[in-house]
């Protein structure tokens, strides 16, 4: 059983649940087009999916079989519902040779207990509970749908709502806001994305990447660290001006999202997505040269690429040359990455470069602060918290303040408890911070 990203006839992107003789589960494809594609993205319809598959191996490995329980009227009880929030707590991935057994289990009653005894890798609380949240939306569809005639029957009615109850109360806790979020747990120090940097750079002998795909290996995560942008808008970057703005003073980079007449489609099976508001960055006129510099030269290069106005595409001539990159091409980039050093960059993710850039960009706002008190005949305006909230939602892409809260308290922490960030003095060093514009 997999999950297949189909293409429609309209180039919609719509993902299947596929049994093991490519069939479509009937149930989950008509879960995700009726309760799920009207309101959400293409990744988020993707993500169910897979969570529903887990589902599916759950009954898989118990021999039950919930649609022909629930047209029986029979639906799941205090055992099963623990049972299942068990099995929402496996990571599969990392334990693939993990299965029930028959011999061990008898007649396959005792989940938990193989559960505990075989001791699997588990997910992290957030994965678990929301795979329960999305298995209990479902199972809760599929029974009324099935039952859609008994449902003004008491007993019916109140035995589906027990289920979905008991499901529910069942998940496990997670953080009550972003703004508890510990950012010291969510990513790597910023001057360790500074080595990544460094070590992306062609002229680097240690440097994982070979061939043409140094250069642009080694500008995609200068982009990402001197703009804060999310790896699905940098992968959504296309070379016109409506999203890059090269020549203007200071240089620009639009972020945009999709509009109703926008003709151009995203071929790429996975495509990116963008979850942040629309916004314009400034960057240095030292990297918007190298942006050009690759368009003309290492971009152009790749015939294909020419048909399409993606920014970064693949320069291996194979079946995707001159395609634009993939997330599965950058999650191999960073992977590269840390095989250089396992220890040294264990963690390091493509968020951890947003991170990073907040970071930087609130010592910014600090020096800035620093001397406009230290010297007043220049006349620069101290930058109040509250103001420095507000720009950082501005350049970050949120609407909410409650997501900058993650990214101040890296920062605030440091200040409170003097915790001291190796190098941390010499980041601007590496990283032009003229970005910021004005004063900043």
């Amino acid at each position: 059983m997999h999950t297949k990203n189909l293409k429609l006839s309209h180039d919609e992107a719509f993902p299947v649940l596929l049994d093991d003789h490519g069939v479509p589960d009937f149930w989950v494809t008509t879960y995700i087009t009726v309760k799920c594609r009207p309101a959400s993205t293409f990744n988020t319809l993707r993500n169910i999916t897979s969570r529903l598959r887990h589902l599916r191996n759950f009954e898989r490995d118990t021999g039950r079989n919930f649609v022909s329980e629930f047209e029986g009227g029979v639906f799941l009880d205090d055992k099963t519902c623990n049972d299942l929030r068990w099995y929402c707590w496996i990571d599969k991935k990392n334990y693939a040779g993990f299965q029930i057994d028959s011999k061990k289990s008898g007649n396959k009653k005792n989940l938990v207990s193989l559960i505990k005894t075989e001791r699997p890798p588990r997910v992290d609380v957030e994965t678990c509970a929301q795979r329960l949240r999305d298995i209990t939306k479902f199972l809760v569809f599929v029974a009324e749908t099935i039952n859609s005639k008994r449902l003004h029957d008491s007993v019916v009615r109140k035995q589906i709502d027990t289920m979905r109850d008991q499901l529910i109360a069942l998940a496990p806790k997670t953080r009550s806001s972003r703004g508890a979020i510990d950012p010291f747990s969510m990513s790597p120090p910023p001057s360790l994305f500074l080595k990544i940097i460094e070590l992306s750079n062609p002229e680097n002998r240690k440097t994982p990447f070979r061939g043409i795909t140094q250069k642009r290996n080694a500008l995609m995560f200068k982009v990402l660290l001197a703009t804060g942008m999310r790896i699905g808008e940098l992968l959504c970057l296309r070379t016109d001006t409506r999203h890059l703005d090269l020549l203007a003073s200071p240089p620009m980079i639009h972020i945009r999202k999709p509009s109703k007449d926008d003709v151009h489609i995203d071929e790429r099976n996975l495509p990116p997505a963008q979850k942040t508001t629309q916004r314009s960055i400034y960057i240095s006129e030292a990297l918007a040269r190298e942006i050009e510099d690759y368009i003309l030269n290492e971009r152009r290069a790749a015939t294909p690429s020419r048909k399409h106005n993606w920014l970064f595409v693949n320069h291996r001539k194979d079946d995707y040359w001159g395609k634009p990159v993939s997330l599965v091409n950058w999650n191999n980039a960073v992977a590269r990455i840390r095989k250089v050093d396992p220890e040294m960059f264990q963690g390091v993710k493509s968020h951890g470069f947003r991170h990073a850039f907040a970071y930087i960009w609130n010592k910014k706002v600090d020096a800035h602060n620093a001397k406009a008190k230290s010297e007043p005949e220049l006349g620069m305006k101290v930058i109040s918290e509250r103001e420095r909230e507000s720009a950082l939602m501005d350049v970050m892409g949120w609407t909410r303040e409650s997501s900058a809260a993650p990214y101040l308290r890296r920062y605030i922490k440091e200040t409170v408890d003097a915790v001291t960030i190796e190098n941390v003095d010499q980041l601007t060093k590496y990283v032009d911070m003229s970005f910021i514009g004005g004063d900043l």
